[in-house]
């Protein structure tokens, strides 16, 4: 793949490669790079980073701007793979080292049997008693030991965090590790699940179960994350979806189903006329909602939910005496 190429991706792909939107509507999420569970609305020239984008919601033709070994994604295996090689490094050096600390080591055990045997007898040095001090030497002041143990354990530890997705810039920085006061976490996908669930449902009066079922049949079929997120929830309460075909879709803003009771919407508030205000909703939430003829019903309460690990990892942190800090590309709202 070249730059100037034309890509297609599906929903659910990830995006392997730096490039434009080509012509096409759709939505991506984005919460690698920035921190933010919410889709992101992409047109026609818009920006796509490789390795931090998911198709979400739509088709996504790529126009690609560089070569995979030219994107962010392959800088960033390159800096593994640095650390790695820095570790080679540091075994030649230890190997160095090890050619004048081998015979150091032989001769000092040399030396501690013929002490033994000035000052014990031939008799003592020959035998079990005589040779412990000198094979003791050796065992402790292994040169094997010496060469690959420090190396090994950089490699190790690298290995072990590439797999927990924590990524070690330089070998040496884990030898600075008994130094560090504050830890600084990402918000989305490490102390959040990093995907969209529904918290609950507000009602502007009286619960309409009769509207959850149609609810479940306009969203059948799309792949925008809200509407899997409403999806999930129904079918968690026993909603089935109302016969019929499905909903179409309103770009940007959700999507529409002709009923027997009128127009349903589902999506944003910019779909209705009359909307409400839900209790205990603020910014760092998002809200999908439902009704008839532009009437708002009902209210999808959404939010990335906290993993239930995080709280303790915090205050286990706390406890040895670690600040904690977030560092993330979201709204403050949200941070707080």
């Amino acid at each position: 793949v070249h730059a100037g190429d034309r890509l297609v991706f599906l929903p659910g792909e990830a995006v392997p490669f730096d490039g434009v939107v080509d012509g096409t509507e759709l939505f991506v999420s984005e919460a690698v790079l920035t921190g933010e569970p919410r889709p992101v609305r992409k047109v026609d020239g818009d920006a796509i980073v490789a390795g931090s984008t998911v198709v979400e919601g739509g088709r996504l033709v790529l126009g690609v701007s560089r070569r995979h070994d030219e994107t962010r994604l392959h800088r960033i295996a390159q800096s593994v793979g640095e650390t790695l090689r820095q570790s080679e490094s540091r075994l030649r050096s230890a190997d160095t080292i090890a050619r004048w600390f081998t015979p150091a080591v032989l001769g000092v055990s040399v030396l501690a049997w013929i002490l033994r045997l000035a000052l014990l007898g031939w008799d003592h040095a020959i035998g079990a008693q005589g040779w412990f001090p000198s094979v003791a030497v050796l065992a402790v002041a292994c040169p094997c030991a010496f060469g690959l143990a420090g190396t090994a354990a950089v490699t190790a530890a690298t290995g072990a965090l590439v797999r927990r997705g924590i990524l070690v810039k330089e070998a040496g920085q884990l030898e600075r590790l008994g130094t560090i006061r504050d830890v600084i976490f990402d918000k989305t996908g490490t102390l959040t699940e990093g995907m969209m669930q529904v918290a609950r449902i507000a009602w502007r009066g009286e619960a309409r179960q009769d509207l959850l079922a149609l609810v479940r049949r306009a969203e059948a079929g799309s792949s925008h994350p809200v509407a899997q997120a409403v999806r999930g929830h129904l079918e968690s309460l026993g909603v089935d979806a109302a016969a019929g075909q499905a909903g179409r879709e309103v770009p940007g803003r959700g999507r529409t189903l002709e009923t027997d009771e009128g127009l349903l919407a589902v999506g944003a508030a910019s779909l209705f006329e009359d909307v409400f205000k839900p209790d205990d909703v603020d910014a760092s939430m998002t809200t999908s909602w439902f009704g008839l003829d532009g009437r708002a019903e009902g209210c999808f309460i959404i939010t990335d939910r906290i993993r239930d690990d995080a709280r303790d990892a915090i205050d286990r942190l706390h406890a040895r005496g670690y600040g904690t800090q977030i560092l993330s590309g979201d709204r403050q709202e949200v941070c707080d």
